[in-house]
């Protein structure tokens, strides 16, 4: 889920509990707000009808308040003699509500001022609203004044505000919510311009540039990164520069080094130790010697100026080739080097002479941490649409927080073994770049105390060409 969409759901969540939260009160203080409304009319009503029969308590006279009741058909009004029976009855014969409406006053206990309950024992459900007040005559009570107000017109009301408000709600939140989302989509565009370009300046693009517009944050930031990216292409160049002409100077030197100390070893009248210390400095400037190709070769590679012939190959003649020649490496510490085809044969578009060097690399990086009788196991096998080749070996492992960190060259997991294990610490450097310039992909698993598996993964032949065809097309 992308910076826009999340913002949009939280912001239209928020959004959504807002309407919620203000139409849940717009609704709870209407209805209390129609209530109190409610009680103040039936109160007015009931004590205007009380000072009109009080004044005469003749029958005209309550025909007369009886009439203006019954005109509204969803009340019930009665008038009460002081022992409580009906005189008049409007809108209900069913003498069960009757005898209801009596108990209830009865059970209250009714003075001067008009009594009001809101009762929700109604069969259809919807509250009404009960009320009654004495009517007094000589100083005595001489009857009671009841109503029963149907609050249903209210209850229809509701529901019907009800769904207007989650109607309006449901639309405001849809037009605010696609608002909202297309605003962010616009302010977060630049952001994704700027994510992809770090990107390719972190895979090594330093000529990515980012276009300035405006003289925001935004703005300053995406010519901070271009001033960063110049800066970054400026230093690599220059470190590229000077591995070239290290190892143009070193190279002369270094074969001249080599080739006396291979005549001081064999110098006539030399002493034993003097023998000794010449080979040292034969082996030394050997193994300086190697360290020099591989760092102008990995210049080469992280240039791109290392071509490529990628031709049809059978995966597991390859492998077969690397174990040949590294055998001879394995048997000076008893390593056994085995082979396991779970799919033959795999074809796939490689520079077979790269390949092989690759997995030179990987062999003897494999027999140098591979204690002794130990055992390497390559694998080839098909898996969907890709070719995969694995070297384990059991050796002594590496922790895994520092994996990520075995491509960079010169890094040794456990510096404290150069001297045992030898290599230029640039073989895994350039083993990373040789794959993934012939479009592949290399991973490494290990376990601290038994042994590291590197993974190599090529796109069939067939798959390759299926690409370079929709490409075309």
């Amino acid at each position: 889920m992308n910076v826009a969409t999340r913002f949009t759901v939280v912001v239209g969540g928020f959004l959504l509990v807002v309407i919620a939260a203000m139409s849940l009160s717009f609704y709870v203080l209407s209805k209390q707000f129609y209530y109190e409304q409610l009680e103040k009319d039936i109160t007015s009503r009931l004590l205007a009808h009380r000072e009109i029969l009080e004044q005469s308590w003749a029958a005209d006279t309550q025909e007369h308040v009886f009439w203006m009741e019954q005109r509204q058909e969803d009340n019930v009004f009665l008038i009460l003699n002081e022992q409580f029976e009906p005189m008049m009855a409007g809108n209900t014969h069913d003498q069960r509500w009757i005898k209801r409406y009596v108990d209830w006053i009865q059970s209250n206990d009714v003075n001067d001022q008009v009594t009001l309950e809101l009762v929700h024992v109604m069969e259809e459900h919807i509250p009404h609203v009960w009320a009654t007040v004495p009517v007094h005559q000589g100083g005595h009570v001489a009857g009671y004044l009841f109503l029963d107000h149907d609050t249903g017109l209210f209850e229809h009301t509701r529901t019907n505000l009800v769904m207007l408000t989650a109607m309006m709600g449901a639309l405001t939140l849809l037009l605010s919510g696609a608002l909202l989302y297309g605003l962010i989509r616009k302010v977060t565009a630049p952001i994704k311009t700027v994510q992809k370009a770090t990107k390719k300046i972190a895979k090594g693009a330093f000529d990515t540039r980012l276009p300035v517009h405006g003289s925001d944050e935004i703005g300053d930031l995406m010519g901070s990164i271009n001033e960063m990216a110049s800066r970054l292409k400026q230093l690599t160049e220059s470190r590229n520069e000077l591995i070239s002409n290290i190892s143009h100077e070193l190279r002369t030197p270094l074969t001249y080094i080599k080739a006396y100390a291979a005549l001081l070893k064999k110098r006539e009248g030399l002493t034993e130790d003097g023998k000794d210390q010449a080979m040292i400095i034969h082996e030394e400037a050997i193994r300086m010697e190697r360290l020099v190709g591989d760092l102008f070769e990995l210049m080469k590679l992280e240039e791109r100026n290392v071509s490529f012939h990628l031709t049809k190959t059978d995966l597991e003649a390859v492998v077969e080739r690397s174990v040949r020649v590294s055998t001879i490496e394995g048997k000076k510490k008893n390593v056994t080097l085995a082979i396991h085809k779970e799919h033959s044969p795999l074809f796939s578009l490689v520079d077979s002479g790269r390949l092989e060097q690759v997995m030179q690399n990987l062999l003897s990086n494999a027999i140098r941490h591979t204690p002794s009788n130990g055992t390497i196991n390559l694998t080839l096998y098909a898996e969907d649409r890709k070719n995969v080749i694995s070297v384990s070996d059991n050796g002594e492992g590496i922790d895994s927080d520092k994996l990520p960190f075995i491509w960079d060259r010169f890094y040794r997991a456990d510096r404290s073994r150069n001297s045992k294990y030898g290599g230029t610490g640039l073989g895994l450097a350039i083993t990373k770049q040789l794959v993934e310039q012939m479009g592949g992909t290399i991973f490494v698993d290990s376990e601290k105390g038994k042994g590291t598996t590197f993974t190599l993964i090529f796109a069939k032949e067939e798959e390759v060409e299926a690409k370079k065809l929709e490409e075309i097309g």
